[in-house]
């Protein structure tokens, strides 16, 4: 004890007395509880270190902190980290008035979230209450302790003994049943009943009537000046039958929780006490030419949205000082997400056209500009109004609204085929859509109008998300792997047995020292880049798209490593029959089925597809630094800020325009931007951007080719349809 100054006695107990002490090295307060060691029987020493084991395994800004622990003339002594606001037990005691519900929820919510970090830890805290949660920074933090009797579980344990205080026991410990988390559930019920009624839940003079009273659940009402919200949760969570008692992530779901929840994680920035060594292991990675290296300049910059479409291309009419962080495009939807947090919203419209008319073509154009614009849709219906015959048809995006973000500023957005997934700067995830098939991961079908948070993952900080056509991935900070959804070809990567998943599960722990950077998802397929360039990949391997001959393993349906990679992968793309690979030297690697010239090589159309990853041909003169797939197209884009494309973006039963064999010497001419403009769509006004396309319909197609200060920072696909994200007047790359 030479290192401290002990200041006071806070605590004495038969094992041992707790001490306030000055630490001499830097003047922290700190806790000193000494143990007798000689004094305790095998059971008692066991659970002193059980202690040590539990606070060092579950760090968290509302846990206790674990600072050190030695042996000092036959005590243990463990240093913890001091909290200078007292227990939540003596607060209480001297309330005369109920406390404000905003209060109530305030301090409720911190010790949830405490609680579910130590459930995901594998721990049982088996003795929370009042007099074991402790208060910080003028009451402002809250902050649960004195892990004594925790047990540490593996995933299919339940602890046996019966322990814990016994006015906060549950019914099914006197029952000596086994239990797991729901105990923990019914003494945080206790709590937040004590919280709201100033006296605890359940007391008696003596311990038979206190035992009747906990297996009857008879509680005395609580105050009215609490919403009925607040108490049918409390009830809920003090339900006698365990298996009907609602899980911690059920509560964090709960309406009248979710508020309170959001302001303390933005109050406190993260669930972490600090930075995660895998997240600070990927800072110091070499910086990529990738997505988020050249999208870094766009930011002080004016944006511009590029959609692309067969041979048509519309420019998203936005207002000069809009400014695109991220975005996402699905069938007839096309997503950007500003600076500022917000997300806009284009749905795709079909506007008939008159090919009788002369002026049809230019008619057309101002009405998709007004469309665009968000201009009434009577201006796009005069080209052409006095034709009865049947006319063809032009996309126009029609601007709309996206409600339920006012609380939330976006990060990173992914769109499936009737639904979207987007992550905060405070790492949540939220979901919107239709729920077919639990795509949303609430745990259920229910469709759902504006984003709401995924309850599962609200312990979590994600950090990546990616949508296929019926499934979901997420990366988390601690580098695990979520997924969700439906796929019965593997894509979930959860195992042979998981074709649908309505709550995210993980599929993808942890591997060694390697974080993953990034997920993509594509159709029936998922894969997961590391930071050290590896891949995981599952799903279908259509034509041996996944890397191995398809005849032996027609799918992959747990994550596994790509092994025949040779090189440092950035970004992948996934398409319905074939992947794109950008690696770290700038080279786009292919692999797949090749019958739409999707490869981009100049190969003949097999049925049986290539598994070999091969890089394209006809761009070896390009540095590439994406890369999207549709359906049946490939797109990359290069250090110069063009956007090549190879394959068809029509759809497949289109046998109209079906590709020949691809068995011509020059399937991969050198296009020439600048000179090619006569192949632009004449509908299509790009102003200072160009589109030129190749003959036959499997060529590499420079699609956008942005001149002066202009930076193409991000591109999507989805079935056949491209997004590109624009920055103008570009003053610097930073990187």
């Amino acid at each position: 004890m030479d290192q401290f100054e002990v200041l006071r006695v806070v605590g004495r107990g038969t094992a041992g007395v707790v001490r306030l002490c000055r630490r001499w090295a830097d003047g922290e307060l700190v806790i000193v509880k000494q143990v007798a060691l000689s004094s305790l029987n095998k059971h008692e020493r066991q659970a002193a270190c059980n202690e040590i084991e539990v606070l060092d395994k579950v760090k968290h800004p509302n846990v206790v902190s674990y600072l050190d622990h030695f042996i000092e003339d036959g005590s243990l002594m463990i240093v913890m980290e001091y909290a200078d606001s007292g227990s939540l037990f003596d607060y209480l005691q001297d309330r005369q008035e109920p406390l404000p519900e905003s209060t109530v929820l305030r301090l409720f919510v911190q010790i949830l979230i405490a609680l579910d970090h130590v459930h995901k830890q594998h721990v049982l805290h088996r003795d929370l209450k009042t007099l074991n949660i402790f208060l910080h920074s003028n009451r402002q933090v809250v902050k649960i302790g004195d892990f004594g009797i925790s047990k540490l579980l593996d995933s299919k344990s339940h602890a046996q003994s019966v322990v814990g205080t016994p006015c906060y026991i549950s019914p099914e410990l006197l029952e000596n049943k086994a239990y797991g988390p729901e105990s923990d559930v019914w003494a945080l019920g206790c709590v937040l009943y004590e919280l709201m009624a100033l006296k605890r839940a359940f007391d008696a003079p003596n311990l038979p009537a206190l035992v009747l009273k906990i297996m009857e659940g008879a509680v005395a009402p609580l105050p009215d000046t609490y919403s009925a919200q607040l108490q049918s949760l409390v009830h809920s969570m003090l339900t006698v039958d365990a298996s009907v008692r609602p899980t911690l992530p059920a509560i964090m779901a709960a309406p009248v929780v979710q508020t309170a929840l959001i302001d303390i994680m933005t109050d406190m920035c993260s669930l972490r006490t600090t930075p995660s060594p895998r997240a600070g292991k990927r800072s110091t990675q070499e910086p990529l030419p990738s997505r988020a290296r050249v999208s870094r300049a766009r930011l002080r910059e004016w944006s511009r949205i590029v959609v692309v479409q067969d041979r048509s291309t519309t420019h998203l009419a936005v207002e000069q000082d809009f400014k695109v962080v991220t975005g996402a495009v699905g069938v007839g939807r096309v997503f950007a997400v500003t600076d500022g947090g917000s997300i806009r919203l284009w749905r795709q419209q079909n506007m008939m056209l008159s090919s009788s008319s002369p002026s049809s073509s230019s008619s057309a154009s101002s009405a998709t500009a007004a469309a665009t614009r968000g201009g009434p849709k009577e201006q796009g219906t005069k080209a052409g109004s006095t034709s009865s015959a049947v006319a063809p048809t032009i996309p126009t995006w029609v601007p709309r609204r996206v409600r339920g973000l006012s609380s939330h500023r976006v990060r990173r957005m992914a769109c499936g085929r009737c639904f979207a997934a987007l992550i905060t700067d405070k790492g949540l995830v939220l979901t919107f859509g239709r729920g077919d098939g639990g795509v949303l991961g609430q745990g259920n079908t229910t469709d759902i109008p504006t984003p709401t948070l995924v309850p599962a993952l609200l312990g979590y900080e994600a950090v990546d998300v990616s949508c296929g056509a019926t499934h979901t991935a997420v990366i988390t900070t601690d580098s695990h792997v979520f997924t969700w959804g439906t796929s019965t070809l593997g894509a979930l990567g959860c195992g042979p047995d998981t074709a649908v998943a309505s709550t995210p599960r993980i599929a993808l722990r942890p591997h060694s020292s390697d974080t993953y950077a990034r997920v993509r998802c594509g159709h029936d397929a998922t894969a997961v880049v590391t930071s050290g360039g590896a891949v995981w990949i599952a799903g279908a391997n259509r034509s041996g798209r996944l890397g191995v001959d398809p005849a032996r393993f027609p799918t992959i349906n747990t994550f596994t490593p790509w092994s025949s990679l040779s090189s440092h992968i950035i970004d992948v793309g996934i398409g319905a029959h074939h992947v794109a690979m950008i690696t770290r030297d700038c080279t786009c690697l292919t692999c797949g089925d090749n019958a739409w010239g999707q490869l981009g090589r100049n190969t003949s159309n097999t049925s049986s597809g290539d598994s070999a990853l091969q890089p394209m041909s006809g761009l070896d003169d390009k540095s590439l630094v994406m890369v999207a797939c549709g359906l049946h197209f490939t797109a990359v884009v290069t250090s110069n800020h063009e956007v090549f494309v190879c394959g068809s973006m029509r759809g497949k039963d289109d046998k109209q325009h079906a590709p020949e064999p691809t068995t011509h010497p020059t399937t991969h001419p050198t296009t020439h931007p600048t000179t090619q403009q006569h192949h632009v769509p004449r509908l299509i006004s790009l102003a200072t951007h160009t589109l030129a396309s190749a003959q036959g319909g499997v060529r590499h197609e420079t699609v956008v080719a942005p001149s002066g200060k202009k930076q193409v920072v991000e591109v999507h696909a989805s079935d056949h349809t491209l997004l590109v994200l624009l920055a103008l007047r570009v003053r610097s790359a930073i990187s």
